[in-house]
């Protein structure tokens, strides 16, 4: 049964991934207008397919996630749904006024990135990365269904140039405070990770372990506890940061190619030149 004392969550950060999506949930989640969920990719929306993904299934348990809303007019949360075909309409029909935040980085770089952080034998994870990276026919979906005025779209570029110029716009689409400066740390980096031993051995258990029992551990953890645990695997993880790999010539030139149309027809969409990505 639904507690309907909870807000229900009114913005949503759907990606795409590798291009900022757990940077700009941080840099959102330190304004005080804004309620950001202390778990990210929840994923209540969506295909629910991917059998690597932890999923709040019902409603209540996904609306615990906002029980600690207070006065903020923003609540929100970030899951990668920016390939998902019902997302956009489950989404609308659970709160009409929702506004949407759509980072958007070369496919060429998404692709070589989720690569690197992932590597080729996470099947499920290239599947998605690909199903992502069909930009205009995803842009599309979400722009027919929410309205151009509901969504907000970052290029991956602009942010890494000057991202207080492209916070300050999204404080100005999202009706807040635009003044208000957050700490602009870089998270989750694209890159391949070297962790310890021991911290491979833990994924491993943790990954092996069924979804409720990974759920009531994060409980028994506490907020306060697993945020400092997650601050530490960032440090732990972005100390590890390797230089990423370069893309054989003859294989880039292939996926430029093949991802050509692609990049003209979200030039169009957006108005917007992106030659940047074809290089």
């Amino acid at each position: 049964m639904t507690n309907n004392k909870i807000r229900k969550p009114n913005f949503f950060i759907v990606g795409v991934a590798r291009a900022g999506t757990s940077s700009w949930h941080n840099y959102l989640k330190q304004h005080p207008e804004v309620f950001m969920s202390e778990e990210q990719r929840p994923n209540f929306f969506g295909e629910h397919i991917d059998p690597n993904a932890e999923y709040y299934i019902t409603e209540e348990r996904y609306l615990s996630l906002f029980k600690k809303v207070k006065n903020e007019n923003i609540i929100g949360e970030s899951s990668h749904l920016f390939g998902s075909t019902i997302a956009p309409n489950q989404i609308k029909k659970f709160n009409p006024y929702s506004k949407v935040l759509i980072i958007l980085r070369s496919p060429i770089e998404v692709l070589r990135s989720n690569i690197d952080y992932d590597g080729y034998k996470k099947v499920w994870s290239l599947i998605f990365t690909l199903k992502e990276l069909l930009y205009y026919e995803n842009l599309k979906r979400w722009i027919d269904v929410f309205g151009k005025k509901n969504v907000h779209i970052i290029i991956f570029d602009d942010f890494e140039k000057d991202v207080k110029r492209e916070y300050k716009k999204v404080c100005d689409f999202l009706g807040i405070d635009n003044t208000f400066v957050p700490k602009f740390e870089r998270l989750n980096f694209a890159a391949k990770t070297n962790y310890p031993f021991f911290m491979k051995i833990a994924f491993f258990i943790w990954n092996k372990l069924p979804f409720i029992a990974r759920l009531k551990a994060k409980e028994f953890i506490g907020s306060k506890k697993k945020e400092k645990i997650q601050k530490n695997y960032r440090k732990m993880d972005n100390h590890n940061e390797v230089k990423t790999s370069i893309i054989p010539k003859d294989k880039r030139e292939l996926q430029k190619a093949f991802f050509l149309k692609e990049i003209e027809q979200t030039e169009k969409l957006l108005k917007r030149n992106l030659d940047s990505w074809k290089r």
